[in-house]
């Protein structure tokens, strides 16, 4: 298959009567509990396609050459994860738009500056599900005509989705993929963490993102599983019980609410982790509980997923091998990948597209990284650019420092940070509020096995008030490292 288009016909034709979109969650009960199957899928996206061809194809939208307004065929929404959010999705690509969805825990300056950019016209929160509910109700009726095979009018090297991207930098970006790029890289996840159609997936990561957008819906579509959406760890605790889902993915910080919480459901036998790795407390715990951790690496301009571990090869503070299409090489322990996944490139920024990505086609993702001798799988250190390089001619990764430190009992976040002279490094802790102290004999632990120019001469205390964390923190949980300085910088002062 090249595009998740096909997939979605396939599953139409080969496991019609099979489950495949929950209707039911906390934000939208319009049609109770009905799940869609997939033939009933496959007719609401070709109705809905068909009304979202209307809005900028005035005549006969049959007749409309989808690529004749490449400017103003991007069609914005807000995504608020519910199953309005995935219809619209899939009806895109048939009605040949390019979607630009936003997340809704962005705010509307956010989005609306996105919407700006992107040169997107924009489908209300009302109009969506006022459509998606036509075209269910339409398909559910009986009184559409027997359709035809399903197709996109998007070709694979056409653009087909826009995301926002900010890393850890301040401002964010709008990163061009493919139609074909989407397909090839969900099928290199699937291929490295197999899902068959018995399975019941719960997304509760935002598919505005490229993790969720590939390894949950992506990997949905080809698999012909069940899916249910929410979002966050509320939509967990909704949807969790009533479910009872084999397969999730997440983000450290929500896995640990939930691992902590302890009572979630036993059929889960696969769960996914990116952003970040978990710490190797949290890898067991969830293991003991028969669970499979996957953790996996990517970037939002690489589709995303680079490398993945598989059920076989699930280990604590690693995240998998290379998948299928992807090349690599190092340079000075930097990372550079090149394959058909990567992005079409930034959104009205050419000249940043030529410092990433070079003539060869090489994109360099930042990323310090090293190969496990004993696994060959991969191994994040850090960002290149978070170095710290003192005045003494030392240098070292602050990355790997926080990381250990926020493993212990107690710590919420670490940061290190060069202090004023320059010479050294200060730590600063955050507490978790539950636990609210740090034990004292792992911490010493822990800074002892550090070379004595890498241990920190100051400790202090901070906390980030919950309205400054999208600042200073990516969604993912990975720190914006310069605005995080400026943040302790103000407070030290203060």
């Amino acid at each position: 298959m090249s595009l998740l288009t096909d997939a979605l016909q396939f599953q139409a034709t080969h496991r019609e009567q099979l489950p495949a979109l929950d209707l039911l969650s906390s934000r939208f009960d319009r049609f109770g509990s009905k799940v869609l199957n997939w033939r009933e899928l496959s007719a609401v996206v070709r109705y809905l396609a068909g009304q979202l061809r209307l809005r900028f194809y005035q005549a006969d939208p049959d007749q409309a050459d989808p690529q004749s307004v490449q400017a103003n065929a991007r069609l914005g929404h807000v995504i608020g994860n519910d199953p309005c959010d995935v219809l619209v999705a899939l009806a895109c690509p048939v009605a040949g738009l390019v979607e630009v969805p936003i997340d809704r825990a962005a705010g509307a300056g956010f989005q609306q500056a996105c919407f700006a950019a992107a040169d997107a016209a924009t489908l209300g929160h009302d109009e969506k599900r006022s459509l998606c509910c036509a075209a269910i109700e339409a398909a559910l009726s009986g009184t559409m005509s027997e359709p035809g095979p399903l197709r996109s009018l998007l070709a694979e090297n056409d653009a087909s989705l826009i995301l926002w991207t900010s890393g850890t930098a301040d401002r964010p970006k709008g990163v061009v993929l493919s139609a074909g790029g989407l397909c090839c890289n969900a099928q290199a996840k699937w291929n490295a963490v197999p899902q068959t159609a018995a399975d019941r997936r719960l997304t509760v990561l935002s598919i505005a993102h490229a993790y969720a957008r590939t390894c949950d819906l992506g990997t949905w579509l080809l698999s012909g599983c069940q899916l249910t959406i929410d979002r966050g760890y509320d939509g967990w605790l909704q949807q969790a019980p009533r479910v009872k889902p084999t397969l999730c993915n997440m983000v450290p910080s929500l896995a640990q609410r939930v691992q902590q919480r302890g009572d979630f459901s036993g059929d889960l036998r696969w769960l996914g982790c990116g952003g970040a790795a978990m710490t190797e407390d949290q890898f067991h715990a969830w293991s003991d509980r028969g669970v499979s951790v996957i953790q996996g690496y990517g970037l939002t301009e690489t589709g995303p997923v680079i490398a993945s571990q598989s059920p076989q090869t699930s280990l604590p503070l690693l995240c998998g091998h290379l998948v299928d299409h992807w090349q690599y090489r190092l340079r000075d322990d930097v990372l550079q990948v090149r394959g058909p996944a990567t992005m079409l490139g930034y959104l009205g920024e050419s000249g940043l597209m030529q410092n990433r990505i070079d003539s060869q086609g090489w994109l360099d993702t930042g990323d310090r990284v090293r190969i496990c001798q004993q696994s060959g799988q991969f191994e994040i250190l850090g960002r290149s650019d978070d170095q710290i390089n003192l005045d003494n001619g030392y240098s070292l990764d602050p990355l790997l420092i926080e990381r250990a430190v926020a493993a212990i009992r107690g710590v919420r976040a670490a940061v290190v940070q060069p202090d004023p002279s320059g010479r050294h490094v200060r730590l600063w802790i955050e507490l978790d509020a539950e636990t609210g102290t740090v034990e004292g004999v792992q911490l010493e632990a822990v800074l002892q096995r550090l070379p004595a120019w890498q241990r920190p001469q100051q400790f202090h205390a901070f906390t980030v008030p919950d309205n400054l964390r999208a600042e200073v923190y990516n969604f993912k949980g990975g720190m914006k490292r310069q605005q995080m300085y400026s943040y302790l910088d103000s407070i030290s002062v203060s």
